[in-house]
């Protein structure tokens, strides 16, 4: 379902999820987290990688639960997530809507941006698509 490590040199929580979350699924990855970021060291400003490449969209109930869930939960200083889902790209635009989240395509976008504070590339706008009228 997840994993996670503390990298407390580059002050990073690297995350990995599979799979589609419940509330129990929730609740153990919340007090996993919790009680791992302390053991850590770890306050607020940390950076996140989380790679949800082999996940997809999440239900709206898993959804409304993380939110509650992780409300108080110290504030990162940059976060970068993993997806190359479209539709999982609007999902999470719409979750975390902060100027410190940065969702790219590959991990080692995501590490650059987290460790690194390096912007990861846009397309162009001439390159996208037109849409027609």
């Amino acid at each position: 379902m997840y994993r996670y490590c503390f990298d407390k040199p580059a002050n990073l929580l690297d995350i990995e999820w599979r799979g589609l979350f419940d509330a129990a699924s929730i609740a153990a990855y919340d007090a996993a987290l919790r009680a791992d970021f302390a053991a850590h060291g770890f306050e607020a400003g940390y950076r996140v990688v989380i790679d949800m490449a082999a996940t997809g969209v999440q239900p709206q109930e898993a959804l409304l639960q993380f939110r509650t869930t992780f409300a108080d939960f110290p504030r990162a200083s940059r976060i970068a997530v993993v997806t190359r889902s479209a539709l999982h790209r609007l999902q999470i635009q719409r979750e975390l809507p902060f100027r410190i989240v940065r969702i790219v395509s590959t991990r080692e976008a995501a590490l650059a941006w987290a460790v690194d504070a390096i912007e990861p590339d846009q397309p162009a706008l001439s390159s996208l698509p037109r849409l027609s009228t």
